[in-house]
């Protein structure tokens, strides 16, 4: 009796813990359910929607390619399977955060549950759960959940990490040689994974050792060096998959430590923007960096996805030697907990931050200062210390308060749980809503850090929304807040251009072209002007610059295309044409383009191949396809693509009568009569038309009616070519 109720109550346990489990995962969907149907937005474009080589799925081409092929082949294959639509891309993204939450929960909770002295073991479960909590609820999750490119990348990180802290703990536990290899298994596939995830694996083996030495090994170098191989296996497959990627190399580190960068326009990191990012002030600025990520996850107000921050300048700046001696103070105050045995949960929080994010906020270089997404692989830390911290203050109000024992410190521990729960929801949710369009998203980061970029960009959404007017005034406050941004100078160009003022669009695109930056899209509208003003050799020196720029500019394509087209230079429009598809950059304009000239210059193969790829609908894709098919005799297809370009356009009578000749064709004689029926009031367009129907009311059966209407077509004048095959059919007609 007494062990079934132990069995009962175990059961009731694992249902209990798979309750919370199931109600954390369907919380989480609640808060991001909205942020599902938004749409894509900033780097989402040039990395899924105008990336070409997302258009297939390539296994084999991405493979081992890049430190970043797992992400591009996902992308391919969410491109395959739902095109543009941005529904499944964020699905898949709040399914890789889901999963990173649990398995966050499994390894703190196996990680703790039979350990003593942790500050996690009572109640183990639990503890794991406010962790998991954490990490899916908090707020700042949100610039990584939602920014599609940046979570296929960061998100799969984090899972392979966590997932081989799972497989060395599972090896250090395992008590067969089976669930050893196993172990094994899952770790490799964990770092084989992360390799093709992003750079930052690196610190992965650093992560791992981490976390072995405050939960497995206990601070014991005995135990920790005997999965010295784990680690040394693990370091070798990451550095040989960067050497094969081309990332390590022998003058990699000089030339991270001792190269310069240019500022990238519209976001100057520098006091003097023309002066490069080095090494010296980039490094000063680090402990600001740090200290900044720090603050979001403890106070995550005024959250934006761009911060105006700036390098510091010298040590005696406060906003180097404070956050260099916070930082520093919270370094000792975890190698103080280590050192007395306190705190443990803390102080691995503590490390882990500073070692995730040490690629990131180090002394390499980059054109971004601060992005909070850069914290999603440390947040893992952060929220294990959190869970720690607010855990203690918990148990501090049960000493001060003794009624809140008498309460029941479960149930107290759990509305507790559930309150700052839903505080992370309400917060989080509000954040979502950032991102639902270009122009909310540009407004909220315009509020915090009016930077020349993201003034130019909220213009751009406002130009998007057909407030132009209010567009053209943001662009020319970028372009007084950085002279040497060329970006808004482009888009005003393209705006006076749109307007037909010629002059002003002109002085900007100079301007733009002094600054001396590459703009595809400015040498395509620099050529579109030179085409209105008669300069097409210049103009046609525009395209291709345009092209050279970037080979995936289907606007300067399609133009250059045109051009030729114009100066009687077929075979090369058609080259040219040739080449966007190449690109696979084709728009279903230039398709089209591409598709009626050659089959105006009878290339009727390429034509079609052309047409093959457009929607029916599209312009006269239907007519145009269907006359391919039906100069290559594939009546049935002829028919079928004719008859799409009937229903969208009924009254036109060549459609209707290719449409007639190739039901007859293809056999379908009753039909072909019908549709030349259309036309029999047009026979001096189509002197056949009546002999046409004649023959399909004859091959149909209706043989009589033929014969009258036979008779009568014989008593009217005809052609001698009609008149010779009318008495043909009259004599096949009789001597039935």
């Amino acid at each position: 009796m007494g062990l079934w109720a132990d069995k009962q109550n175990s059961y009731q346990q694992i249902m209990s813990a798979a309750a919370m489990v199931v109600a954390l995962l369907a919380l989480t969907i609640y808060v991001y359910y909205d942020s599902l149907w938004y749409g894509f937005v900033y780097d989402d474009f040039p990395t899924i929607i105008n990336y070409v080589h997302a258009r297939t799925v390539d296994f084999w081409g991405v493979f081992l390619k890049s430190p970043r092929w797992v992400s591009r082949l996902l992308n391919q294959i969410t491109y395959v399977a739902q095109g543009e639509n941005p529904f499944w891309y964020r699905l898949v993204n709040l399914f890789i955060h889901l999963a990173n939450g649990l398995l966050a929960l499994v390894v703190v909770y196996k990680s703790t549950r039979s350990l003593t002295n942790t500050g996690f073991d009572r109640p183990a479960f639990f503890n794991a759960l406010f962790v998991s909590m954490l990490l899916l609820l908090h707020p700042v999750q949100t610039q990584t959940v939602l920014y599609i490119t940046q979570m296929r990348l960061e998100g799969i990180v984090l899972f392979c990490v966590l997932l081989t802290l799972a497989a060395v703990l599972m090896h250090a536990r395992a008590h067969t040689k089976r669930r050893r290899l196993l172990a094994l298994a899952i770790g490799l596939v964990g770092v084989g994974g992360a390799t093709g995830s992003k750079e930052i694996v690196v610190i992965l083996p650093a992560l791992v050792a981490l976390y072995d030495w405050f939960f497995i090994a206990r601070g014991s170098l005995v135990s920790l060096a005997k999965r010295w191989h784990l680690y040394l296996m693990y370091g070798m497959l990451i550095g040989a998959a960067f050497v094969s990627y081309g990332v390590l190399k022998p003058t990699a580190l000089v030339e991270l430590t001792q190269g310069t960068l240019q500022n990238s326009r519209g976001n100057v990191l520098s006091a003097d923007p023309r002066a490069p990012i080095t090494l010296y002030p980039y490094a000063l600025s680090q402990a600001k960096v740090i200290m900044h990520y720090l603050r979001i996850f403890l106070a995550p107000v005024g959250l934006s996805f761009d911060y105006d921050m700036r390098l510091a300048s010298t040590w005696a700046s406060t906003d180097v030697w404070l956050p260099t001696l916070s930082l520093l103070s919270l370094l000792a105050t975890a190698l103080y907990l280590y050192y007395r045995r306190l705190a443990m949960p803390l102080a691995f929080g503590i490390c882990w931050f500073l070692v995730a994010v040490l690629p990131r906020a180090s002394i390499f270089p980059t054109t971004e200062l601060v992005c909070d997404y850069k914290t999603y692989v440390a947040s893992f830390g952060v929220m294990v210390a959190l869970a720690f911290v607010l855990k203690e203050v918990g148990r501090w109000l049960f000493h001060a308060w003794p009624m809140l024992v008498a309460w029941g410190a479960a149930h107290v521990r759990f509305a507790a749980a559930c309150t700052l729960g839903l505080v992370l929801m309400q917060a989080t949710g509000r954040r979502c809503t950032v991102w639902q369009d270009e122009y909310t998203f540009w407004k909220d980061v315009l509020d915090k850090a009016p930077k020349p970029r993201v003034i130019n960009n909220f213009a751009v959404a406002l130009w998007d929304r057909g407030q132009i007017d209010s567009a053209i005034l943001y662009f020319k406050q970028a372009v007084d807040k950085d002279p040497f941004y060329a970006e808004p100078h482009v888009n005003l160009g393209a705006i006076y251009q749109m307007r037909g003022d010629d002059a002003k669009a002109l002085e900007h695109y100079s301007r733009a072209m002094e600054i001396g930056e590459g703009h595809p899209q400015l040498f395509n509208n620099l050529g579109m002007l030179h085409v209105k003003r008669g300069a097409l050799e210049a103009a046609e020196l525009c395209f291709k610059q345009a092209i050279a720029l970037r080979d995936t500019t289907a606007n300067a394509y399609l133009n250059l295309g045109r051009l030729y087209e114009a100066l009687g230079r077929s075979e090369e429009a058609l080259a040219v044409y040739y080449q966007a598809t190449m690109q696979r950059v084709a728009t279903p304009e230039l398709l089209y383009a591409y598709g009626s000239l050659a089959y105006r210059n009878n290339h009727l193969f390429v034509a079609k191949q052309a047409f093959e790829r457009l929607d029916l609908a599209y312009e006269h894709t239907a007519f145009m396809l269907g006359s391919c098919y039906y100069q290559e005799n594939n009546y049935k297809q002829a028919a079928r693509c004719f008859e799409q370009a009937y229903k969208k356009d009924p009254l036109n009578l060549s459609c209707i009568y290719n449409y007639a000749q190739s039901l007859k064709y293809a056999g379908r004689y009753r039909e072909a009569a019908n549709m030349y029926e259309l036309c029999m009031t047009h026979e001096q367009e189509f002197p056949h038309v009546a002999l046409h129907r004649i023959t399909c009311l004859e091959r149909d059966g209706q043989r009589e009616k033929a014969r009258t209407q036979l008779q009568a077509l014989l008593q009217r004048p005809l052609a001698p070519s009609i008149a010779a095959d009318a008495l043909a059919l009259h004599k096949q007609l009789t001597t039935c």
